[in-house]
């Protein structure tokens, strides 16, 4: 269903990963006659974030911590990312969840630094940011 649907869209490009989650999308709209933009008002970014930072927390013992901090779009929220047990600072976590004009159009999740140990040991901090 996915490539066909692919092919009457696109004509003959071959199909590939990047199209998978996009094409799942339009048959569940087409299959179902869902309306993503209706279901998201019973989902507030609020009660969502909440959720998964309880759920993130439970698995791996980190806590998230709003702060404020200079960002490249009003939008943006950043969090630091703790141990949940000795609140040492992991790294920092940048959300940038909403559309706006000029903006990358897909979801991704970029890594800005990853962790690591220094030469002298030290640990490095990481940042990372999801886009919506």
């Amino acid at each position: 269903m996915l490539k066909d649907l692919k092919k009457k869209e696109e004509g003959e490009l071959p199909f590939g990963i990047e199209d998978l989650l996009y094409y799942v999308k339009r048959i569940e709209e087409q299959s179902y006659d869902l309306d993503f933009g209706e279901i998201k008002q019973y989902f507030p970014i609020s009660v969502v974030l909440s959720g998964i930072f309880k759920i993130v927390q439970d698995l791996f013992g980190l806590r998230f911590e709003e702060i404020s901090g200079d960002v490249w779009h009003s939008d943006v929220r950043v969090f630091t990312v703790l141990d949940l047990g000795s609140s040492e600072l992991l790294g920092y976590c940048y959300l940038d969840l909403f559309a706006r004009e000029g903006k990358y159009g897909h979801t991704c999740v970029l890594a800005l630094q990853n962790s690591a140990l220094t030469i002298s040991g030290a640990k490095q901090v990481f940042f990372f940011f999801f886009v919506n």
